[in-house]
């Protein structure tokens, strides 16, 4: 291969052989650094996705609501301003301020009242109080 004399000058051979060996082994380092970096990326990508899917599977089940007859079983009250006043001013659920006459729940252990068709159809689903996760009646989860 040869090279215009106005490129190479009056340096001696040895030297552009140097040069180039120096180029060379530059882009193999830079190349390894490239590869090496890949392989850490992948293995720690690798090591996340292995943990997430073993606390996917390590979750508890899915939380089930109350037997039918023991949510019937529940007390079943009609809201009075003056009985329940301060106490109890909105069902949690639907958010909705109770008003003289809605037909309503009050929680046996907790105290905690909701409208009857929204606790209910909580309980269907949840065996625990939407505001404090209290088990309305013990022993009785399904």
């Amino acid at each position: 291969m040869a090279l215009p004399l106005f490129f190479l000058g009056k340096l001696p051979i040895s030297v552009i052989v140097l040069v180039a060996s120096i180029s060379i082994l530059s882009c193999a380092i830079i190349i390894a650094m490239c590869t090496w970096r890949m392989a850490w990326i992948i293995w720690c990508h690798h090591i996340i996705v292995t943990s997430r899917q073993t606390t996917t599977s390590q979750t508890t089940p899915p939380n089930r609501g109350l037997d039918g007859k023991i949510l019937r079983s529940l007390p079943r009250v009609v809201y009075n301003l003056e009985v329940y006043g301060k106490k109890l001013t909105e069902c949690a659920i639907c958010l909705m301020e109770f008003v003289d006459g809605d037909v309503m729940r009050v929680l046996p252990h907790c105290g905690h009242g909701f409208h009857m068709s929204c606790i209910d159809r909580w309980l269907e689903c949840h065996s625990s109080c939407p505001s404090c996760r209290d088990v309305p009646v013990y022993g009785t989860m399904s």
